[in-house]
């Protein structure tokens, strides 16, 4: 992130990652990640496929998830005689992909959708505004998501409960290095008015925005031993620009990069100090599905 990032970042939406080439793989990799632990599927068991005919994509970043989602649906639900309808909304195009049959366009998903979008969906997806967006606007963006639901439509929103990542399955971690900067890290962004507890928040927001059959679904990294060696990498990459991230905002004007690196590596080598010791650091991804009442 740079120093033009960080002063660039408004009160409510500070989003500080960069959208470089090193930031897209990473996105991508993570996707990869985050559909094994949820069950191994893009869509959640209570939606059903063969009703979906369009798709809108919030924060879409690279766009993985609507081009698989895409890929997916067009091969196990074909529909030659109404073609599928895909978009992805985000508030930088920086990421967007070129080669993909699908519509992009810019919107911050805190200000209202325009209104060609309204009513247009029979699925609007979101996933991971945990270090994006304040803790306090989560129900202002299930506000403005809801015009976009068909009647019957349906949200689906992919988040992180940050304080999972807090507790570890022995007392004899929570001292140790890496535990101390997971603590450092996550208290430092709620600290910065982010929710540790997204789906919470998610769940809520629907239910106050009128939506329906609100139901969320946690899943654990714990619940998948074969994958350890990739959880301990997931957090470790996404330790180190969000470690960078914070340090960045809280510095402000005066943030000297130079010392804010060598202060995201120590703590990137405590991670590893830890790793080294047998910890595997573990949380929980929630999944929020919520309805657009009938007609």
């Amino acid at each position: 992130m740079t120093t033009a990032a960080a002063q660039a970042a408004t009160e409510d939406n500070y989003y500080l990652l960069e959208r470089d080439s090193v930031e897209t793989k990473r996105l991508d990799n993570q996707h990869e990640f985050i559909v094994r632990i949820c069950g191994g599927s893009l869509l959640h068991k209570a939606i059903p496929q063969d009703k979906i005919f369009s798709v809108a994509d919030v924060a879409t970043g690279t766009g993985i998830w609507l081009r698989e989602l895409k890929q997916y649906l067009d091969s196990t639900h074909p529909t030659p005689t109404q073609p599928r309808v895909y978009h992805g909304f985000d508030i930088s195009d920086a990421q967007f992909p070129a080669d993909v049959n699908a519509s992009f366009s810019l919107q911050d998903c805190l200000k209202p959708f325009p209104v060609e979008h309204h009513g247009r969906y029979d699925l609007v997806h979101v996933r991971l505004l945990v270090a994006a967006i304040k803790g306090a606007n989560f129900k202002l963006i299930v506000a403005n998501l809801k015009p976009l639901l068909k009647p019957g439509g349906y949200l689906q929103w992919e988040d992180l409960d940050m304080g999972s990542f807090l507790t570890t399955s022995d007392p004899k971690w929570d001292s140790t290095p890496g535990m101390q900067t997971m603590h450092y890290l996550i208290n430092a962004q709620v600290a910065l008015g982010s929710s540790a507890h997204v789906p919470e928040a998610v769940a809520a927001g629907a239910r106050d925005a009128g939506l329906v059959q609100v139901q969320t679904d946690y899943y654990n990294t714990n619940a998948h031993p074969e994958l350890d060696e990739t959880t301990r990498q997931w957090i470790l990459n996404a330790t180190v620009p969000l470690m960078r991230s914070v340090k960045m905002r809280n510095a402000g004007a005066t943030a000297n990069e130079e010392v804010i690196d060598k202060e995201v590596e120590a703590h990137v080598a405590a991670v590893k100090e830890t790793y080294a010791q047998g910890l595997v650091i573990h949380g929980a991804i929630g999944v929020v599905i919520a309805k657009m009442p009938e007609q």
